[in-house]
């Protein structure tokens, strides 16, 4: 599914939307320029899931792009945070996990003290 246009809107679909290719509640936010994203608290358990073109099965999933492409396998020991990532000009899908409040924290907190030390 070579793309040169941004076919203009992205949904999740898998096992946590019943898949349900058209779901407005898994419909992702257009960012501009082909980008899009959506963040959703995904309940614990094994998921198998994709990013379609809305309506279609034009898709992005493990083998990058193509008419029903493969699945993504996703695995949560808890409920999780999770923002779902589409760039529909690159080709690319990915999900990566959003850090809990008190993550962000210590994070921030490790690097004030690592600026500290520096002076």
């Amino acid at each position: 599914m070579g793309l040169s246009t941004d076919p203009g809107a992205w949904t999740i679909a898998g096992d946590f939307s019943g898949w349900n290719n058209a779901d407005a509640a898994w419909a992702m936010n257009s960012l501009g320029g082909g980008l899009y994203s959506l963040t959703k608290t995904v309940a614990a358990g094994t998921y198998n899931w994709k990013a379609v073109e809305t309506g279609t099965w034009n898709a992005l999933g493990w083998d990058g792009r193509t008419v029903n492409a493969w699945n993504i396998y996703l695995d949560l020991a808890e409920d999780t945070d999770i923002t779902f990532s589409v760039d529909a000009l690159a080709g690319t899908v990915k999900a990566e996990v959003v850090p809990e409040p008190a993550t962000m924290a210590l994070l921030g907190l490790g690097a004030l003290m690592a600026f500290r030390r520096r002076k």
